[in-house]
């Protein structure tokens, strides 16, 4: 008689089975060294004890060090937050990967259409440069943003200064300060504080003066100018033509001579007619 029909003889099969050098616990078909049930089995030969969990201290183990690595043949299942290292967390409850950057090939993402179109809630840093287009470089280590034009509807505030290599068409500009000429092909209006000129000032077409002019320097003109409605100086012919012409100090009643003295009109009259008179006898 074999020792595992004595303890078979000696115990209730359907409790304890032994057979082949195979014992089974709650089991009548033991299928390694010592099975409890269907759900522990433990190999003598291998040294495998294998079970559907694991419960309790597990610091005596060898073979683990700790989780801070995890290798596994089979899925692993985490119900709560996952931490790798200090850089990625992978939260269990809301599918989301928090990681300090994302690197290869990402084209198999949902949600993500591509790179054409990048909608952010909040601010988002570049490390190099930025290609919007074909059109628009925008460099983040200069600063500089280059584009073939710019459009702007709305205000646009420079602390700094512009540049500009070619022509600038603007209208209504607060202050205008050019190191180079500045041509107005639709005239100069200056509504309030006056304008300021140092230097020669040239006019090709004729100035309208509303108001008082003061000129420090020399002014060419080369065209007639006006002066209100009343007065005209032809720059051509050196003429200047007014309603009337009073000295300093004068009135309207008295003419201005050519010498510089005025009389009254009576004793011009008076000394016009003499003088024909004279001439022609």
């Amino acid at each position: 008689m074999t020792k595992a029909v004595t303890l078979a003889e000696l115990a209730d099969q359907n409790v304890l089975t032994a057979t082949d050098n195979k014992v089974g616990i709650a089991t009548t078909n033991p299928q390694s060294t010592l099975q409890v049930g269907t759900g522990i089995t433990m190999d003598g030969n291998a040294g495998v004890i294998t079970a559907q969990s694991f419960v309790g201290d597990g610091s005596g183990l060898i073979g683990i060090a700790s989780t801070d690595n995890i290798i596994t043949g089979t899925a692993a299942t985490f119900n709560n937050v996952v931490k790798v290292g200090t850089g990625i967390t992978i939260d269990a409850a809301s599918g989301i990967i928090t990681a300090s950057s994302f690197s290869g090939d990402g084209s198999g993402l949902i949600g993500v259409a591509s790179t054409d179109n990048i909608i952010t809630g909040t601010a988002a840093t570049f490390n190099n440069v930025v290609k919007v287009g074909t059109g628009i470089t925008i460099d983040s280590a200069s600063g500089i943003i280059t584009a073939t034009g710019i459009d702007v509807t709305g205000n646009l505030s420079v602390d700094g200064n512009i540049s500009v290599a070619g022509t600038m068409t603007y209208d209504d500009v607060t202050n205008v300060d050019s190191i180079g000429i500045v041509t107005a092909r639709s005239g100069i209006v200056v509504v309030s504080g006056g304008a300021t000129i140092t230097g020669v000032s040239t006019f090709y077409s004729a100035v309208n003066v509303g108001g008082g002019v003061t000129v420090a320097g020399i002014s060419t003109f080369y065209n007639a100018i006006k002066v209100g409605t009343g007065i005209t100086i032809d720059s051509a012919s050196g003429i200047i033509t007014a309603t009337s012409f009073v000295k300093s100090g004068g009135t309207s009643a008295q003419y201005l001579m050519a010498d510089g003295t005025t009389t009254e009109g009576d004793s011009l009259t008076k000394g016009y007619i003499a003088g024909l008179s004279a001439f022609l006898n």
